[in-house]
């Protein structure tokens, strides 16, 4: 295949996806009838009319279709100058605005067509997908929050999300299943942030709700809407609670397949996906830390949060190099993989520190309720399994419970940054 014929298939590919790209119908009804009231609300005047009236010409017999093309260039240009000024000015629209339709039906899709392969397609769908719930989180602290905002959001969540698993599908079955484990393992870190979230934000209108319904200054406006804004936060906090559970899910089953596939191939094949994961987790903490370290805006009490996640994830860094030091490869890769996560939390609490900060006791207090209770269930797994791990591809069984001196230090290895949502 020549370069050109390349790049009409390319082309081509796109043409037929942006053909896709449309407004739904009620989108277009609500432009059309801000037109209408536009147009109702500041008429032309006869005299107006009369100075406008189309002037026709007569084609010259010279007149040929490259003039014609010519004469549309300009006007091909100040399209897209209004296309790419419109897509700019939608790019921090929230659910209610405007030209939020722009937002999620034009720029998103056009990210997604412009990402090539289903690894690159995941992630952007990832990022869209904790897009739509930065939104809600930033609606609710601005009091906006309301049913009509919360189902566009809601809806194009949890079509992103599904989207984030069929991802991570295809790629297992196309045998990439490190890129799907990759993918999978960040979108977890951010559902679990934004879950946690989204329930202190939930518990915040809980308890302005009941001060307002046990005082005499709130007005009936104000017991609805407290009422409103507690049930659809709860609403799409229980959306979101559904897609962590499958995504953690599916994650596990992963790790599994890739410790096993490991075991089943050449001699040093687990040894090696053990070393990738570590320097993919160290590269992880170091942009963690340059993240709390480098935004000094970020409240005292959500940094101090931060460097806690970011000392859990070290402590098991330092727990896998252990592991690995003694030849127990498949549970390495594991709590580097565990590792990872904790450091890309502390990472998206940092991103979120606007939020957070509206409900920064309730959020960490939540956020450590889970830290035990996932810690209960991983311990409750471990005690209760009989079956010890073959960790390395000598056939060799090998059961090691190691702990972790205070002093220890982080092994170092230089690695470039990894690029996450």
């Amino acid at each position: 295949m020549t370069n050109e014929q390349f790049e009409n298939k390319i082309l081509s590919q796109i043409f037929q996806k942006a053909r896709g790209v449309t407004l739904t119908i009620s989108e277009k009804i609500k432009i059309h009838n801000r037109i209408d009231q536009y147009i109702e609300e500041n008429p032309l005047s006869y005299s107006t009319l009369q100075k406008t009236k189309q002037k026709y010409k007569v084609v010259s017999p010279f007149y040929t279709r490259l003039s014609f093309s010519m004469k549309l260039v300009p006007a091909f240009f100040v399209a897209l100058l209004f296309l790419s000024g419109t897509s700019f000015a939608a790019q921090n629209t929230l659910p209610g605005d405007f030209l939020y339709p722009v937002k999620i039906r034009l720029n998103e899709n056009a990210q997604t067509l412009f990402s090539f392969g289903a690894k690159n397609i995941a992630l952007t769908e990832a990022v869209h997908a904790n897009t739509r719930l930065m939104e809600i989180e930033k609606l609710s602290v601005q009091k906006k929050l309301n049913p009509e905002t919360l189902e566009v959001a809601k809806i194009s969540f949890n079509t992103e999300a599904l989207n984030v698993k069929k991802n991570i599908d295809e790629l297992k079955a196309s045998g990439d299943i490190e890129s799907a484990d990759e993918v999978g393992s960040d979108f977890e870190s951010s559902l679990k942030t934004h879950h946690t979230l989204l329930k202190a934000l939930s518990q915040k209108d809980e308890e302005q709700d009941l001060k307002i319904a046990t005082t005499s200054t709130g007005t009936t406006t104000q017991k609805i809407n407290a009422n409103v804004s507690e049930n659809i936060l709860t609403n799409i906090t229980d959306a979101v609670d559904v897609h962590l559970k499958n995504t953690t899910a599916t994650r596990e089953i992963t790790e599994k397949e890739i410790v096993s596939s490991s075991l089943n191939t050449q001699p040093d094949a687990l040894k090696v996906t053990a070393d990738i994961a570590l320097k993919k987790v160290q590269s992880k903490i170091n942009e963690a830390e340059k993240s709390i370290n480098s935004n000094e805006s970020v409240d005292e009490t959500i940094k101090a949060d931060a460097n806690l996640k970011l000392r859990q994830a070290k402590e098991i860094l330092i727990e896998g190099q252990l592991k690995l030091s003694s030849n127990s490869n498949g549970e390495a890769f594991t709590l580097f993989k565990s590792a990872q996560r904790k450091a890309e939390e502390a990472k998206l609490m940092i991103k979120s520190k606007d939020e957070i900060k509206t409900v920064a006791p309730a959020f960490l207090k939540i956020y450590k309720e889970e830290d035990k209770v996932e810690e209960a269930s991983k311990a409750s797994i471990e005690n209760s399994s009989t079956t010890p791990l073959n960790n390395s591809n000598t056939g060799t069984k090998i059961n090691v419970d190691i702990e972790v001196p205070p002093t220890t230090t982080i092994i170092s290895t230089t690695t470039s940054s990894i690029e996450t949502f």
